[in-house]
Formats: C-alpha cells, structure tokens, sequence
C-alpha cells in the first residue's frame, strides 16, 4: 500500500473513531431528579464527575449528569447542608430536606427599590442576606432580630419578628 493510502486510511479511520466516540460520550449522562422540599429558592452546588452551581426554584428538577460520586451544598431553613450521594447508571434522585417547623418561619421580602441590597440579621442565628428586586421568599429560624440594611442611598435599622412554623407578614422595602 503507498505511503499516501495510507494515510489517508489513518486519517479516515481515525475521523471515524472521533464521531463514534463523541456521541457516546454524550450517551453516558443520565437524568439527575432534584427534589426541593425547603419550600424556598436553593442555591445547590454539586461537586463530581459533572460539576453544577444551580439555583432551584421547583418542586422538581432535572438535571442531566454524568453516573457517579456527588458531593452536594446548599443552605435552607437557615442552615447549610452537605453531603454525599451517588448517581449510578440508570440515574439517580437528590432530596433536599424539608425544614422543621417548629424551629423555622417563613418571611417574604418584597424588594421594590429596583436595586439589590444586603439585609443583615443579628438574632437566634446571624443571616447576612443578598435581597435582589422583587419577591424573596426565606425561611428563617424563628425569633426576633435586629435588622440593618443599606437601601435608597441610606442604612435603615430596627427589629423584626419571624415566626415560628408559619408565613409573617410580608416585608415590604421601597424607596419613599
């Protein structure tokens, strides 16, 4: 065989393999299901085989993801939450926990400043909170709090009570 078939068998050969084996990487994902029972909006970080930073919003999501060892954080109900589990061949389900009642409430800010600000929480537990414009729904641990917040060009203060297994009012912030 000459030196240019040759080649040419190679080059062809191996332009084969590469589109053969593209898609068959693509086939190893599977389908990740993240179950979000905080009852609030979650930042989740997925470290592994497939590295994600997502933010859930649903009851339900899904994800596809690459079968393997995961290691997972996010905070909810107040509280930052790790750990692992494995997403295996045929897929795998993330449950993030729901919170207790008892321990938590519920409190919506609703942000119509048109800018985001920091709201800072000194009280039961210490929350340094980023509050982007529109509804931001949390679930706090119960109690009453200081409040501190740089909002329309000026730092408002005061106290505010979050209680325990249910909604508060909502917390309106605008710029008078």
């Amino acid at each position: 065989m000459k030196f240019g078939k040759r080649v040419s068998l190679i080059a062809l050969t191996a332009l084969l393999l590469a589109t053969a084996v593209v898609p068959a990487l693509a086939a190893s994902e599977v389908n990740l299901e993240i179950k979000n029972k905080t009852e609030t909006t979650v930042n989740l970080v997925l470290s592994g085989p497939t590295d994600l930073k997502l933010t859930i919003t649903r009851l339900t999501t899904n994800v596809r993801v690459e079968p393997g060892l995961y290691t997972y954080r996010y905070v909810a109900c107040g509280l930052t939450n790790t750990g692992t589990f494995t997403v295996g061949s045929g897929g795998g389900t993330l449950t993030l926990k729901k919170c207790e009642k008892g321990l938590y409430g519920t409190i919506v800010v609703d942000n119509r400043t048109g800018s985001t600000f920091t709201l800072t929480l000194t009280g039961p537990k210490r929350y340094v909170l980023t509050i982007k414009p529109g509804d931001n729904k949390l679930t706090l641990l119960a109690g009453r709090y200081q409040y501190s917040a740089r909002a329309c060009g000026e730092t408002v203060s005061g106290a505010k009570a979050v209680k325990s297994g249910s909604k508060s009012p909502d917390w309106i912030w605008r710029c008078d």
